[in-house]
């Protein structure tokens, strides 16, 4: 009845429209006032709204509102939103004008400036209540439950359902699990169709599903939405080895309708064709290159199957985690298409190596033990994770490269250490990746090795040791550019992101620095560099090993980002920013692209372990006798202040009782007679002195000498007198020195030991 009247309503404007106008112009109420009026046209009110039948209802109201926009009528359209808002609108009435009109008339009714500030507050109202009750299941359900009635309430609730928009797709799909009536099967894909494009993502989340029914009515409703974003992840649906043959069918149709072909060029699509692309993008998400709509709050909706609930939802996750997410979904299925292909296989294990590390958090060790992706790695053999070592290395993930080093430190050979075909040994090629974290990782991998004779590269185990022992956890950025006053206030921004700057006039000087640094972490590059020039400078960072890893920003002027646009497509870990004007413009731009790829800085308590580490290491091989296969005396200073950090001193004594310097035997002696030390320290080190005097040779000047012959006739403790004595009896006494000290020393008295009585004499037996 009440829509009926509305009819008549219109009907009635439209006879009014269609009637002759007089003559006479009258200015409207938006008309500016002409020259000649005497004064501007008042404020119109509702009696001079054209409608013949004025609203009775606030939904008519609404109505009416729309019809003023329409008519280019804002002032009257404002008086009607008037009593749409008075009195307040219930949740009701916006539930029912949110279904009837859906959200965007909304947002755009809030951009009328005219109609402000009420359009706005309706805007609010009406988010609000949908937030609150437009996703209540009930009433989805009876929504769902209309699509069975009449044609009107048919009409009614498929509109509704497509202004409610994909929060109502779960609650459809579980209406297919059980579903016998073709008839309703037709009406759901209808309704799924009709309510467009906003579902394509949560579609994609069906196809998840373990029900060969709703994957097949997703793949068949993308079909009729042309959604070609669902190319690729119909792919496998259409030529896996373990879909159904309904699937297969409805996934071959679908590709077939988005493309405009027939199904059967479609069939003709080779398994190895489809395995290709599906691994194509599995490594777009494995570098982090694929480029999600991110909401203002950092996150990514991402719709998967929820097991739970049997139907899909909507989960937010990080950028990373949503490639994570997907792409191991696109990985898995490359390795079903190809299983016996290692390529595919070492990017599977990959990602799962990649998915215990994001669960467990960087914070934590990486999960070992039964069913983990460690002990499944370990069983593998080390050809396959030394490959995902390898792809791990190319394509910036240094998660999967440290969990890779971990599984190749029990596994590998010395054969992969001195392996010399270039690309064949990843291992030493992580010695130079552009993180410390995985430079480390690579070195105790070595040294687990164990190799008894130099190798390439070599000679980067000691310097990764030493930086890790030295470590304050500020990388190194490198900034080349021409103006030196503009490059330290590029570094003061870097410095406060935590970095250590470093800055270079020229691109070739640039080189120099990032190759002949080992904590050199990011690279800056303005894009008028000179000698070398830009590409000339990247090609030569790209190619040598030391620095083929490090992250390159280009930055320069808006708009320029085209002229680099060459190098991005060539080169990966490459990125173009508008140059900074304050911290902040260089946080959000570069913290943004290093987020992509870059392990979070390590914690002081990580920190910590990490030089204890690198300690006990440059101790065993000094104590292993591989000093031949790794020169300590390169950590000689980085050694000697440690030694005044009780938890690494006892393993940085140890390691320099090789370094054959003269300094490295004086602060021996100054540790053994420091009398403020702990007695178990001072012993230690006498120890060593006393080693390294024997070895090398006594350094020590005479005034040493007396100071360590009065240390060890004061000493106290038996053990660190013992040690102390054979610090002297290191230094070869002469033969006078050696009658001194015997001289002085009292005969030990002899007692006789007790003696048992002797046994009675035996009686003459008879």
């Amino acid at each position: 009845m009440q829509r009926a009247c509305w009819k008549s309503l219109l009907l009635g404007l439209f006879v009014l429209l269609a009637l002759p106008q007089p003559t006479v112009v009258v200015a409207q109420d938006d008309d500016e006032p002409t020259a000649t009026a005497p004064k501007a046209a008042p404020e119109p009110t509702l009696d001079d709204s054209p409608l013949l039948k004025q609203p009775e209802t606030q939904d008519e109201d609404f109505d009416a509102v729309l019809l003023m926009v329409k008519l280019a009528r804002p002032k009257l359209a404002k008086l009607y939103l008037a009593k749409v808002m008075t009195p307040k609108p219930t949740d009701a009435l916006l539930l029912r004008l949110h279904d009837r009109h859906g959200p965007a008339v909304f947002q755009q009714l809030a951009n009328i400036q005219e109609l402000r500030p009420l359009s706005a507050q309706l805007l609010d109202l009406v988010t609000d209540v949908f937030r609150r009750r437009g996703i209540d299941q009930q009433r989805i359900v009876a929504l769902i439950a209309d699509l069975n009635g009449s044609a009107t309430q048919r009409e009614a609730a498929l509109v509704a359902l497509r202004n409610t928009g994909p929060v109502a797709i779960p609650q459809l799909l579980l209406q297919f699990e059980n579903i016998s009536d073709a008839r309703q099967h037709a009406v759901l894909l209808l309704t799924l169709t009709r309510m467009g494009r906003q579902i394509v993502p949560a579609l994609l989340g069906a196809l998840e599903s373990p029900n060969d029914e709703i994957r097949a009515v997703s793949i068949e409703a993308l079909g009729w939405l042309r959604a070609r974003e669902a190319v690729p992840y119909m792919w496998y649906p259409a030529f896996g080895l373990q879909q159904t043959t309904g699937v297969q069918s409805a996934a071959r149709t679908a590709l077939a309708r988005i493309f405009a072909k027939s199904d059967g060029k479609i069939g003709t699509v080779s398994s190895f064709g489809v395995s290709s692309q599906l691994k194509k993008i599995a490594l777009t998400h494995y570098r982090n290159d694929y480029r999600w709509k991110v909401e203002e709050d950092g996150t990514v909706p991402v719709w998967t199957w929820l097991p739970p609930v049997g139907t899909v939802g909507v989960r937010r996750l990080s950028p990373e985690a949503a490639s994570l997410y997907v792409g191991m979904r696109f990985a898995q299925q490359t390795l079903e298409l190809k299983p016996d292909d290692s390529e595919t296989q070492a990017l599977y294990l990959g990602y799962a190596l990649a998915a215990d590390r994001h669960r467990v958090g960087w914070d934590k060790p990486l999960p070992t033990g039964p069913g983990t992706t460690h002990d499944l790695a370990l069983t593998l053999g080390d050809e396959v994770v030394s490959q995902t070592l390898a792809q791990s290395l190319k394509n910036g993930r240094a998660d999967v490269a440290i969990a890779s080093l971990q599984v190749l430190s029990q596994t590998a050979t010395r054969h992969q250490i001195t392996e010399r075909r270039p690309g064949r040994a990843p291992i030493i090629s992580a010695l130079n990746y552009p993180d410390l974290r995985v430079q480390f990782a690579a070195a105790a991998t070595v040294l687990q090795v164990d190799p008894n004779e130099p190798f390439r590269s070599s000679g980067r185990i000691v310097s990764i040791l030493t930086q890790a022992l030295t470590d304050e956890g500020s990388p190194g950025a490198l900034i080349v550019h021409t103006n030196a006053e503009k490059s330290r206030g590029l570094g003061g921004y870097l410095g406060q992101m935590g970095f250590d700057p470093h800055i270079a006039l020229t691109g070739q000087g640039g080189f120099r620095v990032a190759s002949q640094r080992s904590d050199i972490s990011l690279i800056l590059l303005e894009i008028n560099t000179i000698r070398w020039g830009l590409s000339q400078t990247i090609g030569n960072l790209r190619a040598d090993a030391r620095t083929a890893g490090i992250p390159i920003v280009i930055f320069g002027p808006n708009g320029k980002q085209a002229d680099v646009a060459g190098l991005l497509d060539q080169f990966s870990r490459l990125t173009y920013i508008v140059t900074p004007a304050t911290s902040e413009a260089m946080t959000e731009q570069v913290g943004r692209f290093l987020a992509t790829f870059k392990a979070p800085k390590l914690s002081a308590q990580q920190r910590s372990a990490r030089r204890q580490t690198a300690a006990y290491w440059l101790a065993h091989i000094a104590s292993g006798r591989r000093n031949r296969v790794f020169n300590i005396a390169k950590a000689e200073n980085a050694l000697l202040s440690a030694l005044n950090d009780p938890d690494l001193a006892d393993n940085a004594l140890v390691a320099l009782s090789v370094v054959s310097t003269k300094e490295v035997q004086k602060q021996f002696a100054i540790l053994a007679m420091n009398e403020g030390a702990d007695a178990r320290y001072r012993e230690n080190a006498a120890l060593q002195l006393a080693f390294h005097i024997l070895r090398f040779g006594a350094t020590l000047d005479e005034r040493d000498v007396l100071a360590l012959r009065a240390s060890w006739a004061a000493a106290k403790d038996p053990a660190l007198s013992t040690a102390m004595a054979s610090v002297l009896g290191s230094l070869k006494p002469d033969a006078k020195r050696v009658g001194q000290r015997l001289g002085k020393f009292p005969a030990p008295p002899i007692s006789a030991p007790a003696v048992a009585s002797p046994p009675a004499d035996p009686q003459p037996s008879p």
